[in-house]
């Protein structure tokens, strides 16, 4: 049985028919995990506008006016299986946010993963998750210039690009700070925390770590 062409992740572009198989449905779920997370995953091909709207097929694609904005120009199974392997930050949160205060989310991590953790509820994709708190402390590795261990989920830089460039605006409109150096390498505690800009939203302050 063909699948409805609005099902865009099955899709390598906007007129390919394709079964409706076990196969077929994990490589849909699989990119739209990766569209989640990274918004504009690598292995997909923004078309222009001009572009996207001639080729358009409400006819066999009722959404969006039958728009179908990118094409799946390349493979996305490396994408996904990076994401593999253990706990997961968000990349957003890891790019954006949580590296503007490395030592405050540290500190925080390292309380939490003394709790007896047993399983981990997460929001999204897979629950009930028997991690530990050794494990949950893992997926913040991030933070650390040594980096994230071999094994551990690490996104693939390609990947990580939309959200790079995303950085660089909000740095330059003022919307959020430099990130400090990284804690474990050249830069104490102290130094890090200097380099550190709290910023206030709506009258919430980000919280300061003692030196």
């Amino acid at each position: 049985m063909p699948i409805p062409n609005h099902c865009c992740t099955m899709h390598e572009t906007i007129t390919e028919v394709v079964e409706d198989t076990p196969e077929v449905r994990k490589r849909g779920w699989r990119r739209i995990v990766l569209f989640g997370l990274f918004f504009m995953p690598s292995a997909i091909d923004i078309k222009d506008v001009d572009t996207a709207l001639k080729e358009r097929r409400p006819d066999i694609n009722s959404d969006f006016a039958g728009v179908y904005p990118w094409d799946w120009v390349r493979d996305d199974v490396a994408s996904f299986k990076a994401l593999t392997g253990g706990l997961l930050v968000a990349p957003i949160l890891q790019k954006l946010i949580l590296n503007r205060n490395p030592i405050e989310v540290l500190d925080f991590a390292d309380k939490v993963s003394q709790w007896p953790i047993e399983r981990i509820i997460p929001a999204h994709l897979k629950n009930n998750l028997q991690y530990t708190g050794k494990d949950y402390r893992a997926a913040f590795s991030f933070l650390e210039a040594k980096g994230v261990p071999p094994g551990l989920p690490k996104p693939l830089d390609a990947d990580f690009q939309t959200l790079a460039d995303a950085e660089i605006n909000l740095m330059e409109s003022g919307a959020i700070a430099k990130c400090p150096p990284l804690p474990g390498g050249d830069f104490s505690r102290e130094e890090i925390l200097k380099q550190t800009v709290y910023q206030c939203r709506a009258g919430i302050c980000a919280p300061r770590a003692d030196p």
